[in-house]
């Protein structure tokens, strides 16, 4: 991240103008959580139907739980 300040000298009142236009961690938006669970759907449901229905193989694919497929597969009602 670059700060740029009109004179020589950076204050801190120039990084906390810059950085309170940043969301803390946890606390995410809750349409970019919204979002972001439904790209994280779409990924598991795609990558299950590339590897023709084989949980296990999705969840090595996405480096992620066999729970965690098995969980948006019953979201999405394909199980």
């Amino acid at each position: 991240m670059l700060i740029a300040a009109k004179s020589s000298l950076l204050l801190p009142s120039h990084a906390l103008s810059v950085l309170s236009t940043f969301v803390a961690p946890g606390e995410m938006p809750n349409a970019a959580k919204s979002n972001l669970k439904e790209s994280q759907g779409k990924l598991i449901i795609e990558t299950y139907q590339r590897c023709h229905g084989n949980v296990v193989h999705t969840a090595r694919e996405l480096a992620v739980s066999r729970n965690t497929v098995y969980r948006e597969l019953r979201r999405s009602g394909l199980r």
